[in-house]
């Protein structure tokens, strides 16, 4: 009886889909579309003391500045440099900073960019789903979690705006073109794009086949755009890099290794986005860990009702309304994220759009469900404190420095910074950090010679050449920042062998410094700590 009982309540949360209302007024469609880009723009800026900083020279988003010099050095990716991503981010990564110019803040622009090209496709996604004030002030409290202030790779920026416009197709109806633009997210970064494409095969041959259409003709027209678009974006990258990159990047092999060898995923590293040592109750309610997992487990359910209900539509051979597609679509990329794809600890931000796109869409499938969505929108907004707390200290403690590229750098940091390169000048010197850009953009150093010197994705390659490099240096600079300190650089066998050969310089909070002059070491100051 009380089985019974929970599961009417259960079934009663999610009712059939209400009739659509009428084609949504095309000025009421461009206001929503530029309230949300404006919206991004806003939100992006406030946070930019806390993106465009410092750290920027010493962690992955250099590291896009990097990967256009060793390409233009004539270093292929894939082959000659770890690169784990797909070839079209690199064109497109090209084509702007030839542009705009390959810095920090021409990035930085790039991500505003592609702010406004999500805000543009989850308005399009409400719109064509006919989304109800609720899911779209859900959208609105939740846009600090869909679209990121910056990503951490040019591939993540263009899969996310393509994925993002691909479901608002699919939304729309129009499936060629949501398999035509998942097949240029595959060429992005090799990941979810092939766990979409093939659920938009699967799902549009099984209503194809139930509404009798399932015809050569209809399957010619379901494929031909994407593909057109392979066929276009692979002669160009191929003509741009050659076929062995585009062929060692078209899977997802070195990334699965690297996952593997640096123990990442859901029981991995990942695991401390839920839990880590010494978290309060608070941490759930005033981060996005407590939003996301909630609304996780919401989609994921809602998700698993749909699946019944488009099962059985596909059996008695009627129509699958649109709003239970996309509930199921974005909840079973959801659980495929959660389960297979799944990095580190941030990468929850990694398709945070598919989940809000998936829980404003939920709030269509009932009164009841609504509710919940709100409640959702209301947990969106407190989940806010954290990062406007770490964005205010970061506007109070630091400040653009032109001579650090028009960087938020913290005072110190900058003292440090200061000290390094007129340690460096007019010595040969390198830096041996996991990634970044600061070989690139300081001329006190020399030109980098690898991408990411992190376990799994590295080349032998350019291992050697980066130890080759510290031989035949006479300074090494050793940043002491997380993202340069989780490789543990100097203790690889590697680079162990020629670093004997070097003492401590000079040692602060940020920076150690290394010399092969030991008069050099015997007066620097002595007050410095040694590395």
């Amino acid at each position: 009886m009380t089985k019974g009982l929970a599961l009417a309540r259960t079934r009663a949360v999610i009712e059939p889909d209400p009739p659509l209302p009428a084609a949504p007024n095309p000025k009421w469609i461009t206001r929503l579309s530029i309230a949300l880009c404006v919206e991004a723009v806003l939100l992006n800026l406030l946070q930019l003391a806390g993106t465009l900083n410092f750290g920027f020279l010493f962690g992955d988003t250099g590291a896009n500045i990097t990967a256009q010099y060793l390409v233009a050095s004539g270093y292929r990716p894939a082959v000659d440099f770890g690169y784990h991503y797909g070839l079209l981010p690199l064109f497109i990564g090209h084509v702007w900073f030839s542009v705009a110019g390959a810095s920090p803040v021409s990035y930085q622009c790039a991500m505003v960019v592609t702010g406004i090209v999500l805000a543009l496709g989850l308005a399009r996604f409400a719109e064509t789903l006919h989304l109800s004030w609720t899911g779209i002030a859900f959208i609105a409290a939740a846009l600090l979690i869909a679209i990121r202030p910056y990503y951490w790779n040019f591939a993540h920026a263009v899969e996310a705006a393509l994925l993002c416009h691909a479901i608002a197709a699919q939304a729309g109806g129009k499936t060629p073109t949501a398999l035509a633009l998942t097949t240029a997210a595959a060429l992005a970064k090799p990941s979810m794009a092939f766990f979409y494409g093939a659920w938009l095969l699967i799902s549009a041959i099984l209503k194809l086949q139930t509404s009798g259409a399932l015809t050569r003709r209809a399957l010619e027209k379901l494929i031909a755009p994407s593909i057109i678009v392979t066929a276009a974006l692979v002669l160009l990258l191929i003509g741009i890099y050659g076929p062995l990159p585009l062929w060692r990047t078209i899977l997802p092999l070195s990334g699965a290794h690297a996952y593997r060898v640096q123990h990442l995923g859901l029981l991995g590293d990942g695991k401390y986005f839920f839990y880590s040592p010494g978290v309060r109750p608070g941490y759930y309610v005033g981060t996005f860990t407590g939003v996301w997992t909630l609304g996780t487990i919401w989609l994921i359910g809602a998700a698993a009702l749909c699946a019944s209900r488009f099962v059985t539509g596909l059996r008695d051979h009627s129509p699958v309304e649109m709003t239970t597609e996309m509930v199921l679509t974005c909840g079973l990329l959801q659980l495929i994220f959660l389960l297979i794809l799944f990095g580190t600890a941030q990468s929850w931000a990694y398709y945070s759009y598919i989940l809000v796109m998936g829980i404003a869409a939920s709030s269509k499938l009932s009164y009841q469900a609504g509710n919940v969505v709100v409640g959702l929108a209301f947990m969106s907004l407190l989940s806010q404190k954290a990062t406007w707390q770490d964005s205010i200290r970061a506007w109070r403690t630091s400040s653009a420095k032109a001579d650090v590229l028009d960087l938020w750098t913290a005072p110190d940091e900058a003292t440090e910074w200061a000290t390094v390169r007129k340690l460096a000048a007019g010595k040969r010197a390198t830096i041996l950090s996991c990634d970044g850009s600061a070989e690139v953009e300081f001329p006190e150093f020399q030109k980098p010679v690898s991408l990411f010197l992190i376990p799994g994705l590295a080349t032998p390659g350019e291992i050697e050449r980066k130890a080759d490099q510290i031989s035949s240096s006479s300074i090494v600079i050793l940043p002491q920042f997380y993202e340069s300190n989780f490789c543990q650089l100097p203790s690889w066998p590697e680079f162990a062998a020629p670093l004997k050969s070097f003492g401590p310089l000079w040692s602060g909070q940020y920076f150690k410094v290394l010399s092969k002059d030991d008069d050099a070491a015997r007066n620097s100051d002595g007050s410095a700590a040694a590395p």
